[in-house]
């Protein structure tokens, strides 16, 4: 019913014209709001001169117009736009909402960051930005003011060869700061490695023209949308109108699917978060966006200043951790399609628009100048068909170049872990050049990373070193970088790249937060694909590397091409090890000085020449031309290998490993023939140079700096093989043998000061040039001399064969050495140093004469004199013989292991202690194999022990199954008997977990003699302690020395690292037993079902696995009235144990479970411990405990060392030293026990050290 209008209330009108005067005033404040924040908008905030930014709110505009003049851009989203992703956002290991929610960013959200160093209408630079790019790009300020995980890390970009994409180089920012004191970071950048993992999408409104992207399937994934991860958005510049104008949107793609790599290499996941991320080939991302198809037609290829600008917009999702979420594979690829999209993104997840979601926004388009086309080899075809007609191909020779080098360098560099200050960069660069284009390199891409000096100079408030006195405004200036080299050489054979990005992290591999040269990666990717395109091989290495070819061969082109035409190979592999400086080669009239060294400062220098460094007039090849071991060298020197490879075969190259080839990218539906998922390396494909004095050969020359050569005498003598850092060639009459090379010893009867020279085994380089034609575009060919040099070294009481080869890169111009064509030898030696500016040789003339010098050098500065000629006590060490009566074998992550040789090795080892007289033996535990247990599984046979258990007929059921229980006896036994060669004093032993998988303790009690007691709880436990008095036993009178009037004392503390343990432990008696047991259970989530793997458990966790254990109460408070009844007693200890103690002397896997209780005990003692040995992780290790200065050592076990290769140690005990002379494996080290003399108040020079 109506109301009549004259019966409503008289305060009706009224509130009406409040109501209209409310409306007009709100509609008014709105107004001067938007007004202000505009205004905001124009107002420049502060600038930052240093890093080049400023920051800006993104305007409040629903259509956002394209700024004039562009500038590159990055908007950053809020890490709580991720939030509606998960169930419970702040927990640890939060859930994920199925189907995955909207994200539902706004533009005001965002942050702009703007970086206006790259305006495309600077006068000054416009035009050349397309040269400068990486030096241009916001790198360093990546991970500091940039702040998101889902930005690419961009170092490079440029157009493709052909035009028809950009090719985008990438860092993952997660792999730079790992490990415990880093989980949150790693949380943080998780969205870096989302990046790597391809997702599908479908575009919708098409037809309006408004496009947005869907999450899809691959099924009803656009063609250009099944495997993609970022949105490319590109803008064309008219400089006439002065407009930015959006010009087509595109879809990323990869040049492989690197999930897909990761597969197929066995990876359960790409989240890799232990300190140790092994999945090299997520390190650098690549990815391509495609140009647009209406100007691919366009010449964008030869301009200096970028047509076309790029927007990148990620496609943002939670990273898929693939042992969890499953692997998103279409049908082709051959791999589990066990993640769901539908399940996980629904069938209407929109991203966000385009200027709603966080970017990067106006990246300059640029091309690359091809290099010069090279001449034809010849007339004839320049196909090459290669291999058997089955497996034909062709391989195209017309590129331009066929091989080229490139490398990342720079005139000062800090090594890992900013140990050393290296400045020889400019020099070594020139030689290194120079000798490449002798051997057949066609062009060297040098990537200068001297900029970076700048950058790490200015963030620590430093001044660069090597600038002479410079006004304030000149202090920060960048230093001279390499163009003064490589401007000596043609462009049409060098070309320097500024790379100014520094690494993000210069820490030493085992260091608790590995190291990531980020900058380096990001290097050697971006050369691959800048220049791969137009060469057929090419080599990625450091400038103190070289390449040299060998034999007959002149070039390294002559070499390629026979592969090419004979083998088709791909990948050619060179094994590395460390060469030394010759010490002749070395400056010693003068005082050598390196200030950021204590050894070489200039006070140091007036007292003595004791810092040795290259000499001028010698080239760099010459002086490091000693090598660590014979040729060709060892497998065991493969792990630091470098290549030669051919870059459309290798897709992506990390430092020492091709990590991604074709043969590995290809899936299923291309594959010919059986698809398999372990795409192990194929030798069809890839092999090493394994005849390296006929073929080819890698010399690594790695700078030893004065400092490194202070206390070379020392070291060398007392045979430390990484701190020997000087070369001496070995007398010609000693013969070399590489079956003895791990042995390292042998007694020279006429070494100087009646003292035994320890001396590595090294050879020598020589090339000699043989005449140069008239020609000034071509090169001399090398060629090859061979000699037998000579090497002396350690001490022993026999003599061993040992030879080292010298092939050396000089000519030697002797009477004796002139069979080799050589009379114009040395005028064609200068021709070819004049050429490219090198310093004059003044090397001696011939073998003896260079044997000569050295003896001459050697007898001028004669080796100090280590002070006591003999130790006050040495004993034998040795661990894990796991001898079985069984093949070899594999452990379980594939490491070679030979369970026969083992015994073999033992028994050496016990007639080489009895040879030497050492004083006792210590046996580090895991004397037999668990795989003793069950001989038949693993490959043995039950027959063989028939004589032992006097059955001379076959065996019946209830015969086998009591042989099968006694195999573990009868190993033990065979073990303790070769060991018993050893007559001179005791042989005192511990055990570890693989004896107590056949055997238990009563019975290693009987056949050890480990003084096992029985503690209240009725557990057997096996510490004890061992005193060895220099007046205890009148048969070690050789080792009975006064020092200040005393004995030396020492005691041995053996540690049952066994003590909780769920091993021969009775489940329902031993409380041990159920403390392991509640240990594992709290600690890992496999156990007990799978009780020995540590997968998914954090670094330090991942000790808690049954074949470790721990140390009880009872034990520990022995251990420390032990140490305190040692000190009373003016005694020096040294631990033992199975399981390392410290885990920095081992991986995490092989810890005592509660190590930090018996270490914080040991660090009370510091005065009274010498140090620690164990076993248990086969590599062994080594670190000095800051903390208390103690050492701890793990000795590497005698299991992995094939025949003849025998491993062991014998350990000398001085008053102010421990020396490990190291046999097979076993690393020879030398360690000081100042700890022991700061501790008694008494200084290093008081105590004549």
């Amino acid at each position: 019913m109506k109301t009549n209008r004259l019966l409503r209330p008289r305060w009706h009108r009224p509130c009406r014209l409040l109501l209209s005067i409310g409306v007009c005033i709100t509609l008014l404040i709105s107004i001067i709001l938007i007004a202000w924040q505009e205004h905001l908008v124009d107002v420049d905030l502060p600038y930052n001169p240093v890093l080049q930014i400023r920051e800006r709110p993104v305007p409040l505009q629903e259509e956002q117009e394209l700024d004039w003049p562009p500038v590159l851009s990055a908007y950053l989203e809020p890490s709580s736009s991720y939030d509606s992703w998960y169930e419970n956002p702040t927990s640890k290991d939060p859930k994920i909402k199925k189907p995955l929610p909207l994200r539902g960013t706004l533009r005001q959200a965002l942050t702009r960051l703007d970086f206006p160093i790259l305006n495309y209408t600077n006068p000054a630079g416009k035009d050349s930005i397309c040269s400068k790019i990486p030096t241009l790009l916001p790198i360093d300020d990546f991970g500091t003011i940039i702040l998101d995980p889902y930005l690419p890390w961009i170092h490079d970009l440029f157009l493709s060869h052909d035009g028809k994409f950009v090719n985008i180089v990438a860092q993952n920012r997660r792999r730079c700061h790992k490990g415990k004191n880093h989980l949150d970071e790693m949380k943080f950048w998780e969205g870096q490695v989302a990046l790597f993992q391809p997702v599908a999408v479908k575009r919708i409104n098409v037809e309006n023209k408004k496009i947005q992207y869907r999450l899809s399937t691959h099924e009803e994934a656009d063609p250009d949308g099944l495997e993609t991860r970022f949105i490319c958005r590109f803008k064309t510049i008219d400089h006439l109108r002065q407009k930015v104008v959006y010009s087509g949107e595109t879809l990323s793609t990869y040049p492989f699917n690197y999930e897909f790599v990761n597969w197929r290499k066995m990876k359960k996941t790409m989240v890799e978060d232990s300190k140790d991320q092994t999945a090299f080939w997520l390190s650098p991302l690549m990815f391509h966006c495609p140009i647009p198809s209406e100007h691919q037609e366009e010449d964008l290829k030869l301009t200096n200043s970028p047509q076309l600008l790029l927007d990148i917009i990620p496609i943002r999702t939670p990273v898929r951790r693939n042992d969890r979420d499953g692997f998103f594979f279409h049908e082709g690829h051959g791999g589990p399609t066990s993640f769901d999209a539908m399940e996980w993104f629904g069938n209407s997840h929109v991203l966000p628009k385009l200027d709603d979601s966080g970017r990067w926004e106006n990246l300059p388009v640029c091309s690359l100048k091809p290099p010069e086309t090279r001449e034809p080899q010849n007339s004839e075809s320049r196909t090459m068909q290669i291999g058997p007609e089955e497996n034909a191909y062709a391989i195209s020779s017309n590129k331009p170049h066929r091989l080229v080098a490139c490398t990342w360098t720079s005139a000062l560099h800090q090594r890992r872990g900013n140990e050393r200050r290296i400045s020889d960069g400019k020099s070594r660069l020139r030689e290194w050049i120079a000798f490449h284009l002798e051997a057949g390199f066609d062009h060297m891409y040098i990537f200068d990373n001297t900029g970076a000096n700048a950058t790490i100079f200015r963030l620590k408030n430093e001044v660069d070193p090597d600038l002479e006195e410079r006004s304030d405004q000149e202090k920060f200036q960048i230093r001279d970088d390499l163009s003064s080299v490589t401007n000596l050489f043609p462009s049409s054979k060098v070309t320097r790249i500024d790379w100014p990005a520094t690494i993000c992290n210069n820490n030493r591999p085992a260091h608790d937060d590995p190291g990531e040269r980020s900058s380096q990666y990001a290097a050697e990717a971006a050369c691959r694909l800048r220049y791969g395109p137009y060469t057929d091989w090419m080599a990625s290495m450091d400038p103190d590397e070289y390449f040299i070819p060998m034999g007959n061969n002149t070039s390294w082109k002559e070499i390629l091409e026979i592969v090419d035409k004979t083998e088709g190979r791909k990948v050619l592999k060179f094994r590395s090890t460390r060469a030394r400086p010759l010490l002749s080669r070395l400056v010693y009239d003068k005082p050598t000085y390196d200030e950021g060294a204590k050894e070489c400062t200039h006070e140091m220098g007036k007292l003595h020449n004791r810092c040795l460094s290259k000499k001028d007039d010698n080239t760099y090849l010459e002086t490091y031309n000693c090598e660590y071991i014979k040729s060709p060298k060892p497998s065991r020197f493969a792990r630091a290998m470098k290549q030669l490879y051919r870059p459309d075969f290798v897709l992506s190259h990390f430092v020492h490993y091709s990590t991604v080839t074709t043969d590995l990218a290809t899936e299923k539906r291309h594959t010919v023939g059986e698809f398999i998922r372990d795409a192990t390396t194929n030798s069809k494909r890839e092999r090493f140079i394994e005849d390296e004095l006929n073929e080819g050969v890698l010399i690594h020359a790695k700078t030893t700096v004065p400092a490194e050569t202070f206390s070379r005498d020392k070291m060398c003598k007392l045979n430390a093989p990484s701190h020997c850092l000087v070369g001496i060639p070995c007398p010609d009459d000693l013969p070399f043998s590489d079956k003895l090379h791990k042995d390292n010893v042998f007694h020279d009867e006429k070494a100087l000061s009646n003292y035994t020279l320890a001396l590595t085994p090294w050879y020598s380089f020589r090339a000699a040039p043989v005449a140069v034609s008239s020609k000034p575009a071509s090169f001399p060919p090398l060629a090859r001399t061979m000699s037998n040099k000579r090497t002396r070294h350690l001490t022993s009481t026999k003599t061993l064969d040992r030879r080292s080869s010298s092939l050396a890169y000089d000519a030697l111009s002797s009477s004796s050495d002139r069979s080799h064509n050589q009379p114009n030898q040395l005028r064609t030696k200068d021709a070819w140093r004049e050429r490219w500016n090198l310093p004059p040789s003044a090397v001696p003339t011939s073998p003896s004469a260079l044997a000569s010098t050295i003896q001459e050098n050697e007898a001028t500065h004669a080796l100090d004199n280590l002070g006591d000629v003999k130790p006050k006590f040495t004993f034998g060490i040795i661990t894990d013989i796991q001898y079985a009566p069984i093949p070899d074998g594999h452990s379980y992550n594939g490491t070679p292991r030979y369970y026969r040789h083992a015994l073999t090795a033992a028994e050496h080892a016990a007639r080489h202690f009895e040879d030497e007289k050492v004083q006792c033996v210590v046996g580090l535990g895991d004397i037999v194999d668990g795989k003793c247990a069950d001989v038949e599984r693993w490959g043995g046979s039950l027959d063989e022990f028939r004589k032992e258990a006097d059955i001379n007929r076959e065996l019946d059921e209830i015969e086998r199954e009591k042989i099968k229980h006694s195999v573990g006896h009868y190993a033990m036994d065979s073990v303790v008997k070769a060991l018993s060669s050893y007559k001179n004093g005791r042989i005192l032993h511990t055990y570890g977990n693989h004896e107590l998988y056949s055997l238990s303790r009563e019975d290693l009690k009987e056949k050890l003699r480990i003084p096992f007691t029985t503690e209240p709880s009725g557990d057997l436990v096996g510490y004890y302690t061992h005193s060895l008095h220099g007046s205890d036993d009148e048969k070690h009178s050789q080792f009975q020395e006064s020092i200040d009037s005393e004995q030396m004392k020492l005691r041995f503390i053996f540690i049952d690292s066994y003590d909780i343990s769920i091993l021969d432990r009775c489940p329902q008696k031993s409380p041990k037993r159920q403390l392991a047991h509640k240990l594992l259970s709290d600690n890992n989530h496999n156990y007990p079902y799978n009780e020995n793997s540590p997968e998914g458990l954090g670094d330090y966790e991942k000790r808690f696995v049954a074949f470790n254990g721990g140390v009880d109460k009872p034990q520990l408070e022995w251990l420390e009235k032990s140490l305190q009844s040692a000190k009373e007693s003016c005694e020096k200890v040294i631990i033992f144990s199975h399981q390392p103690i410290h885990p920095g002397s081992s991986g995490p896997i092989c810890l005592i479970w509660n190590y930090d209780q018996v270490l914080s005990i040991l660090r009370k003692y510091s005065d009274v411990v010498i140090a620690s040995f164990s076993g248990h992780a086969h590599k062994g290790g080594y670190v000095r405990d800051l903390e208390s200065g103690i050492h701890f050592r793990t000795l590497e076990a005698v299991l992995e060392s094939p025949d003849p290769i025998r491993t062991y140690g014998i350990v000398d005990v001085w008053e102010d030293r421990l020396l490990v002379r190291g046999w097979g494996d076993c690393i020879s080290d030398i360690y000081d026990l100042d700890h022991l003399f700061f501790s008694k108040g008494k200084g290093l020079i008081q105590k004549g050290v």
